[in-house]
């Protein structure tokens, strides 16, 4: 009997760690679910620490490049801060001119004419923070209507129509990284994932691009009057 005893508490704990590892590998699915359900790869992400009210809050979360962040904060601040890179590379890097300049496309429009194009010219250069159009609408040259159908030539893309009602539709990206681009999300086809996005100025592509990567959906643009 005593030789006996150390052999079954021997094969007890071997059957022990036997089931425990059974277990483990049965739960490890499960556990690395809830990891990436309670994860956020937002560093500085106040909620992702706190298990007990990420579960109890039932915190709602996003992907972006296939990272996840809590929404909408953690979200919103990888979005700006992607903007902001985006926005500062653009401001060093010039654009080279590819398209006819506004002006000399509205005076072969008839919008203006010569004279009127060389004075808003000497005023652009004396009023460098003022875009062209915006110098021509302050010298009563031409109307804001004009000058949107213009770009929408310039940048080769439709013009919101002045009948339509154009409502923003729900976007998750900050209104301050849409009006520093001068944009608006217009409407979105569930259907077929495409997003309408409107802009006051220039198209910018780089912003457009980084709403389908964000978002993974597709984008069309089009320039619409700013006060839509």
């Amino acid at each position: 009997m005593g030789c006996e005893f150390p052999k079954y508490s021997l094969l007890l704990a071997q059957r022990r760690k036997s089931d425990m590892f059974a277990l483990q590998k049965k739960l490890a699915p499960t556990l690395q679910q809830w990891n990436e359900h309670l994860s956020c790869a937002n560093t500085t992400c106040a909620v992702a620490g706190r298990m007990w009210k990420r579960v109890s809050g039932r915190s709602p979360s996003i992907r972006l490049h296939n990272a996840k962040y809590c929404f909408p904060v953690c979200f919103e601040e990888e979005l700006r801060r992607r903007f902001e890179k985006l926005n500062t590379n653009s401001i060093a890097k010039p654009r080279r001119p590819h398209r006819m300049p506004l002006g000399l496309l509205m005076l072969s429009r008839g919008d203006i004419d010569n004279a009127q194009l060389r004075a808003v010219i000497t005023r652009h250069r004396e009023q460098s923070t003022s875009r062209i159009g915006e110098c021509m609408q302050q010298m009563g040259f031409v109307g804001e209507r004009q000058v949107t159908t213009a770009l929408g030539a310039q940048w080769a893309c439709p013009v919101l129509a002045e009948n339509v009602t154009a409502l923003p539709c729900e976007c998750p990206v900050p209104y301050p990284l849409l009006h520093a681009f001068r944009m608006v999300p217009v409407s979105y086809v569930a259907a077929t994932r495409i997003m309408l996005v409107a802009f006051s100025d220039e198209i910018n592509y780089s912003a457009l691009l980084a709403i389908e990567q964000a978002l993974g959906c597709g984008t069309e643009a089009c320039v619409a009057v700013r006060g839509k």
